[in-house]
């Protein structure tokens, strides 16, 4: 456990809120938690905060304490030990005023989402034999913790999906299409060569914006401007 001063009579901590030692929780949110939960349970659920983030910091790589793995785990077992140590009704009471003040600081609301989930599983997890750092261990395993980071990921895998089944779509699409334009056209073109004027319709066989095509026969005679030209 740590150590703080309460002096009030010189204005040191007059209301006996430096429970969270060096940084952390600003006065508003000291403040709301002992108005909630009392001075005991938040100096308490204080602690269980420090001692998660030091047992993260060992467990987990630096990059991932923000927003990633490290801290879906942090959250889940700092709220899990809050539950079993001073209470599920307090455990998620002080987590949401320790929410409430980083969105005062300007916490994105996807960040607010991940840490609201993860603390839930936290608390639901306390109710369960093992210890917290294990079982928010199998939790962050078995994909039931969540993180900015596998959000993202989770979104670009769906839009990769997406965007392969369109592209797939489209392929048979124009794979059909394309058939039947072919059929259509051979019917045609063998028409064309038993008929006098040798010409395919393109506009009987496909909504191409084409106007004719000569279908010349094996040894077909032309004319001396057909030949030059190919039509």
């Amino acid at each position: 456990m740590g150590s703080w001063e309460i002096a009030p009579l010189s204005c040191v901590d007059p209301f006996g809120l430096s429970y969270y030692g060096d940084g952390g929780a600003d006065f508003r949110e000291k403040l709301s938690c002992v108005c909630a939960c009392g001075m005991s349970k938040c100096k308490k659920a204080a602690q269980l905060a420090s001692d998660a983030l030091a047992e993260a910091q060992k467990r987990f790589p630096a990059d991932s304490l923000h927003n990633g793995a490290g801290d879906a785990w942090r959250h889940c077992y700092w709220s899990c030990e809050m539950a079993k140590d001073i209470g599920q009704k307090c455990a998620k009471i002080i987590g949401d005023i320790h929410e409430d003040a980083g969105d005062r600081k300007g916490q994105p609301k996807n960040e607010r989402e991940m840490d609201e989930h993860n603390n839930s599983v936290g608390h639901g997890l306390a109710s369960q034999s093992g210890n917290c750092a294990d079982l928010c261990q199998q939790a962050l395993n078995d994909g039931k913790l969540e993180n900015v980071e596998m959000r993202m990921k989770t979104c670009l895998l769906w839009i990769a999906l997406v965007l392969g089944f369109l592209l797939g779509l489209t392929l048979l699409v124009w794979v059909q299409s394309r058939n039947s334009f072919v059929k259509s056209f051979q019917r045609a073109a063998k028409a064309a060569l038993h008929s006098s004027e040798k010409i395919v319709a393109i506009s009987a066989v496909t909504d191409f914006e084409w106007d004719t095509v000569s279908v010349f026969g094996p040894l077909y005679p032309c004319g001396k401007d057909q030949c030059a030209t190919g039509f």
